[in-house]
């Protein structure tokens, strides 16, 4: 009886949960159910195309309000009797834009969402690194690919990347997006400092290279882990030892047991076999363009004979740059560093962003050649018989970028220093753009970016000299002037306190 009992209460369960299922998915959408219900996920926003058009864009809060991506072909369609007309092309993986053109019209451009957005809800919008083009040369953005209501595939791309894409001036005015496309992209890193642009990263800082100025900095005295930026800090020290005479490009390593060890990680860009051998040379290309930590281990090992004795060095040269307490290295190539102990804690190394300006300063004053290197979008090396990749997305989204070097652990962030020549009166000069702790790639693009765009009006629109602070720093702060040349530099030996 007690069984039986159990069987019919059971079967009683089933049944109601079946019975909810069903109504569940049979009952029709209510009127309730309109576009504020999914607000984090589709909305309508008004734009006004300054002297030309008004209309509406679609666009998607990716997962968070306000994290916002705007349909490019509604944008195509609004700016198309403009000197920023654009047509783009897009299929399920790839999208291709063609400047100064007017667009073609596909059908569904301008159509807001409808109210009804179960099917939209249940049909993600996933952001990636889609294949992505511009007059033909590749560029790197996160984008999102889904169809429109006719059915034809659209591009979602954030407001900031696509006013940098075109550089055309962008801003909101109450809950309306307004673009000038009379207007080049208009910044002022001050303004995007007050609304927390800065905030979803450790620290960023932009400088004039050639002179030593900093431009702007947010938290630019802080220290913070610097994952494999450090690899900048590795070359300095390997390009002393080979000036020095004590080693040079063409000699050949080999690779010992903890090198192919480490290359059998999970942090190894390609494996490495402890017997083999490549020059110092292809090491430096391995370890600048693809961050391979195997490489900079082989590195430190050639030039020093351990990577314990190779890290002292690293940490001398930063007290001879006259950098801060705030900077210190445990390895060679910004991997974490377990401590040991049935407690093992998770060390990295560290860098303040001023810090970074300086050892970048020395770098392309004393060994300009890494410009050369990390420069390159691919390169073979004939030691190693195999290619290495340019990890930098800086090289395909703003002309004239020459490197640095990108970083990321969980603990780091996303991390990039990026390098870019300036023409100004018949000189080149160099701005640097340091970005430390963003929270993700995309972010990390979009801030650096806007760092070297900004840089590169400031540059071009004074007199050739050095800049005189307060008329070119956003909201009258002081300006800050670091040397850049070896001998001033070797002569900065200040300690400053982390705060």
């Amino acid at each position: 009886m007690k069984i039986k009992t159990k069987i019919i209460t059971s079967l009683k369960y089933i049944c109601i949960f079946i019975l909810t299922v069903c109504i569940t998915f049979a009952m029709p959408l209510t009127a309730e159910a309109t576009l504020e219900t999914y607000p984090e996920y589709l909305r309508n926003i008004p734009v006004s195309i300054v002297g030309s058009s008004e209309g509406n864009v679609k666009a998607v809060d990716l997962n968070y309000d306000e994290n916002t991506y705007i349909s490019m072909r509604d944008m195509a369609e609004l700016l198309n009797a403009t000197q920023k007309a654009f047509d783009i092309k897009v299929t399920y993986n790839s999208v291709s834009v063609t400047s100064g053109v007017p667009y073609e019209i596909k059908g569904g451009e301008n159509v807001p969402f409808a109210s009804n957005l179960r099917d939209e809800k249940d049909d993600p919008y996933n952001r990636k690194k889609n294949a992505f083009s511009i007059d033909e040369k590749e560029v790197s953005y996160y984008t999102i690919i889904h169809k429109n209501s006719e059915g034809v595939y659209d591009c979602y791309i954030t407001p900031g990347d696509f006013a940098l894409l075109l550089d055309i001036d962008m801003w909101y005015n109450g809950d309306v997006l307004n673009a000038d496309p009379d207007s080049a992209l208009n910044l002022n890193l001050k303004d995007l400092e007050a609304d927390g642009y800065f905030e979803g990263m450790n620290a960023v800082l932009l400088g004039d290279a050639s002179s030593g100025e900093v431009i702007y900095e947010y938290n630019g005295d802080l220290s913070f882990p610097l994952a494999s930026i450090t690899k900048l800090m590795t070359y300095a020290v390997v390009m002393d030892a080979v000036t020095g005479g004590r080693i040079s490009l063409d000699t050949v390593v080999t690779f010992s047991e903890n090198v192919e060890k480490l290359s059998y990680s999970v942090d190894h860009a390609f494996h490495m076999q402890a017997g083999d051998t490549a020059t110092l040379e292809d090491l430096i290309y391995g370890s600048l363009m693809q961050s391979s930590n195997e490489c900079s281990l082989a590195l430190a090992e050639a030039v020093s004979g351990s990577e314990e004795r190779f890290v002292e060095a690293m940490n001398l040269k930063a007290a001879e740059l006259g950098m801060s307490d705030g900077t210190f290295f445990y390895n060679c190539n910004g991997l974490p560093v377990f401590s040991g102990g049935v407690f093992s804690g998770k060390k990295q190394n560290h860098i303040t962003a001023e810090d970074l300006f300086i050892l970048s300063n020395y770098l392309l004053s004393v060994y300009p050649r890494i410009t050369e290197i990390t420069a390159c979008s691919e390169k073979y090396l004939e030691s190693m018989s195999r290619t290495v990749m340019n990890s930098n997305p800086m090289l395909k989204n703003v002309d004239d970028v020459v490197g640095l070097k990108t970083g990321t652990t969980n603990k780091a962030g996303s991390c990039l220093v990026s390098a870019k020549k300036v023409s100004v009166n018949s000189e080149n000069r160099y701005i640097v753009a340091i970005v430390l702790g963003a929270e993700d790639g995309a972010f990390r693009n979009n801030v650096s970016q806007t760092l070297l765009s900004y840089g590169t009006k400031v540059l071009q629109a004074g007199d050739g000299g050095l800049l005189d602070g307060a008329s070119h720093i956003d909201g009258g702060a002081e300006s800050k002037k670091i040397p850049r040349d070896a001998e001033s530099l070797a002569r900065l030996i200040v300690r400053k306190t982390i705060k």
